[in-house]
């Protein structure tokens, strides 16, 4: 929810709350759309596997930290990509290429 509040600044509170509402309505059928996913994607076996994962110490620590790792790992890629896009920038306006801002 932060994340998509941050996107769209302009809409009132209370696009958020029946927003929130509706998703909590709507919830199982978003699960299940996932379970179809990962139905696809994994074998029942490996399934398991990444339950007992998640289920471990390591696995519970991922899950607490993940969301940062997430966040920091986005804005180290953008911040990367940004530096590199400046330095190609300089390097053909250098070369005479005209680049639109």
């Amino acid at each position: 929810m932060p994340a998509l509040r941050a996107t769209n600044p302009g809409l009132p509170p209370v696009f958020w709350e029946r927003f929130l509402a509706q998703t909590r309505l709507h919830r199982e059928e978003f699960v299940a759309t996932l379970v179809s996913i990962y139905a696809r994607t994994f074998e029942v076996s490996e399934l398991e596997e990444l339950l007992r994962f998640y289920n471990s110490p390591v696995g519970r620590r991922l899950l607490d930290v993940q969301p940062g790792l997430t966040k920091e790992s986005v804005q180290a890629g953008q911040a990367w990509a940004a530096r590199i896009s400046a330095d190609v920038r300089q390097q053909l306006t250098k070369e005479g290429v005209r680049l639109q801002p």
